[in-house]
């Protein structure tokens, strides 16, 4: 299975910012995500650290109030998807 990671704002909107398989402990070290980030955060597999480039743009949040609760969402889901036409 893999994992997204989301950044919510408080008035709900959602960003996903790193997307990847299996995440432990050691998965972040001493990062910074940004939309001029130096490596793509999506699906990059082992350690990472540094400056990140999300998955989504950061930029979405922008004339978002910075202040007040701000929630990083972890779901993890299916590595198998099926549909029916």
């Amino acid at each position: 299975s893999s994992s997204i990671i989301s950044l919510v704002s408080p008035s709900g909107k959602i960003v996903g910012i790193f997307y990847r398989g299996r995440i432990t402990e050691s998965t972040f070290k001493n990062i910074e995500f940004r939309d001029d980030g130096n490596e793509f955060a999506g699906g990059h597999r082992g350690s990472h650290s540094g400056i990140l480039i999300p998955v989504e743009r950061l930029n979405q949040f922008q004339g978002e109030n910075p202040n007040g609760i701000w929630k990083l969402r972890v779901q993890k889901i299916s590595s198998t998807i099926s549909a029916t036409l």
